[in-house]
Order: C-alpha cells, then structure tokens, then sequence
C-alpha cells in the first residue's frame, strides 16, 4: 500500500520582493528561512536571495505546514 504524502504548500508571487515578503511574514510572526536553491558548488551570487535565480522563503504556519512563497510562477517556471 502506498500512501501519499505532501512535503509542502507553495505559492508563487510575480513581483517577489525578498525584502518585503520577509517582512511581511515577520509582521505576522511567521519565521522567514531563505531558500535559494542553492548547493555546496553554485556561485556565490546563487545564495544571496536578492541575486540568485530562484528566490524564496520556507515558514511554518499555526498548524505545522511548511508554506513556501517564492518567485517561481508559471512564467519563470524552469524544467530539470
């Protein structure tokens, strides 16, 4: 029996600001981790979130789930 699991919620902003969507989970008291990404060999510029391509912010809300803003929406959708 295979049972589904779902690691996290995401949603993407167009106009992602990283400075604003981090203040704005703070004003709400949600805890802002930056994700970039990013691993052990991409360049410097790949883990600073107001540089790197992918840009985005993990939080857990009141019930537990781990919610993702970033700026990845149907436009800046890249495939692997």
């Amino acid at each position: 029996v295979r049972r589904a699991t779902m690691g996290h919620i995401s949603f993407g902003i167009a106009a992602f600001d990283p400075d604003k969507v981090k203040a704005e989970l703070q004003k709400r008291n949600l805890n802002a981790r930056e994700d970039t990404g990013a691993t052990n060999d991409s360049p410097p510029a790949e883990h600073d979130i107001h540089t790197a391509k992918y840009k985005s912010y993990h939080t857990t809300t009141p019930n537990g789930y781990d919610l993702q803003i970033s700026n990845g929406t149907r436009e800046t959708r890249t495939t692997r």
